[in-house]
C-alpha cells in the first residue's frame, strides 16, 4: 500500500470490504480510535492483490493513502497523494456532478456511489465505479473514509459503442422511414390527383352521354343495367338511379325483353358489333322504331363482360320518309294522269 508518512505494511489505507465489520469490533473494545482503525485494515498484501483500487481519505476528503492497484489505475504516486482533495482528480466534465453527490453523502451521512471519469495521466479516459464509506469511532465520530474504484472503462466503451451503433441504426431507420413516408405522401398525392382526374373524367363523360339525344346503355352478362343516360331514362320515364341494376325483364314486356336478351347474347357470343331496326312499345305504351347498335363490352383482359348499346329513335324519320314516299307516288300518279289527258287532247285536235 502506498502512503504518505506511514509504512506500507498495515497503517496507511482502508477498504470498504472490511471497514464496517472490523471497525465496529474494535470500537466496542474502546480502543484508541486510530489504533483501532489501523488494526482493522487487515492484510495490506491482500488489499494490494485486489482487482479494485483502494484508498483512504481524512475527514476533510483529502487522500491519506492509496493501494498499489489504485496507484496503477490512476497514475497517483505516494508523494502526490497526501493533502489532495479526491474530487479534484475527477474528470472536469464529471467533477461538478460528483462533488454534488459527495456533498449530499456527507450531509446525509450515507455511503457514496457513482460512475464517473477519473482525470488520470495513466489512461486518457478512465471510467470508474467509485464507492466511499465512513469509518467511525464508538461515539460515531468520523475518523476517515475508505473508498474503492473499479475500472469500468471497457463496459462504458462497449456501452458507448452499442449506443453509437444503436443511434446509427435509429438514424438510418429514421431516414428510411422518412423516405418511405415521403414516398407514401407522394403516392397519396398522386392517388388524390388521379382520383380527382377520374372524377372529372367521369363527370365529363356523364355530361356528354346525358346530353346525347340517343339512348345509351350498358348491360352486364346477366342482363342488368350498369349504365344508362338521361335519354333512355326519359324514354322509360324512370330515374337513372332506379334503372341501374335492374334486369331488362323487370322493365320491358316479356316478349320485348326476350328479344333484347337474345340480341345481347348474340353480340356477346360472336364478339361482333351489330346494327338493326326494331319496333316495340315502351313500358308507357308508345310504339317506336329504333336503330340500335350493340357491341361487346370487354374488360382490360379482353374478356366479354356485357354489351354496350346506343339506340336512336327513328320513328319520326320513318314517318317523314313514308309521307315523302306517298307524296312522290301521288306526284307520279298526277304526272301520269296529266300526260294521259294531254295525249287525249291531242287526239281530239
Amino acid at each position: 500500500m502506498k502512503g504518505s508518512n506511514q509504512p506500507m505494511n498495515r497503517s496507511s489505507c482502508g477498504a470498504i470490504a472490511c471497514s464496517s465489520t472490523c471497525f465496529r469490533g474494535h470500537q466496542e473494545r474502546q480502543e484508541a480510535p486510530q489504533d483501532a482503525i489501523d488494526r482493522s485494515i487487515g492484510n495490506w498484501d491482500f488489499l494490494n492483490s485486489l482487482p479494485v483500487g483502494v484508498f483512504r481519505l481524512n475527514p476533510n476528503s483529502e487522500f491519506l493513502a492509496v493501494s498499489d492497484r489504485c496507484a496503477e489505475m490512476t497514475g497517483l504516486s505516494a508523494t502526490a497523494v497526501p493533502g489532495q482533495r479526491w474530487t479534484g482528480l475527477v474528470h472536469p466534465g464529471d467533477r461538478a456532478t460528483v462533488e454534488a453527490a459527495w456533498q449530499h453523502a456527507l450531509a446525509t451521512n450515507s455511503p457514496f456511489q457513482a460512475e464517473y471519469r477519473w482525470h488520470s495521466p495513466a489512461q486518457p479516459t478512465l471510467w470508474v465505479l467509485g464507492q466511499l464509506v465512513a469509518q467511525k469511532n464508538a461515539q460515531g465520530d468520523i475518523l476517515s473514509y475508505v473508498g474503492t474504484i473499479t475500472d469500468i472503462t471497457a463496459q462504458k466503451q462497449l456501452a458507448l459503442k452499442n449506443q453509437q451503433e444503436l443511434e446509427i441504426k435509429v438514424a438510418n431507420r429514421t431516414a428510411e422511414l422518412t423516405q418511405i413516408n415521403q414516398q407514401l405522401q407522394a403516392e397519396i398525392s398522386q392517388h388524390q390527383t388521379t382520383a380527382t382526374e377520374l372524377r372529372e373524367s367521369h363527370a365529363l363523360l356523364r355530361a356528354v352521354i346525358d346530353h346525347i339525344p340517343d339512348s345509351i346503355f350498358v348491360r352486364d352478362v346477366t342482363g342488368h343495367f350498369v349504365l344508362v343516360n338521361a335519354a333512355i331514362a326519359d324514354y322509360l320515364q324512370q330515374p337513372v338511379e332506379t334503372l341501374l341494376n335492374q334486369r331488362i325483364d323487370q322493365i320491358f314486356a316479356p316478349e320485348v325483353a326476350e328479344r333484347f336478351r337474345s340480341s345481347d347474347l348474340k353480340v356477346m357470343d360472336t364478339g361482333v358489333a351489330t346494327t338493326w331496326e326494331e319496333s316495340f312499345r315502351s313500358p308507357t305504351g308508345t310504339l317506336t322504331t329504333r336503330l340500335t347498335t350493340k357491341l361487346p363490352w370487354r374488360n382490360t383482359n379482353g374478356d366479354t363482360i356485357g354489351v354496350i348499346g346506343i339506340a336512336q329513335d327513328i320513328s319520326d324519320r320513318l314517318a317523314t320518309e313514308s309521307v315523302l314516299r306517298e307524296r312522290e307516288a301521288q306526284l307520279k300518279r298526277d304526272i301520269i294522269e296529266r300526260q294521259q289527258a294531254e295525249e287525249l287532247l291531242r287526239q281530239q285536235i
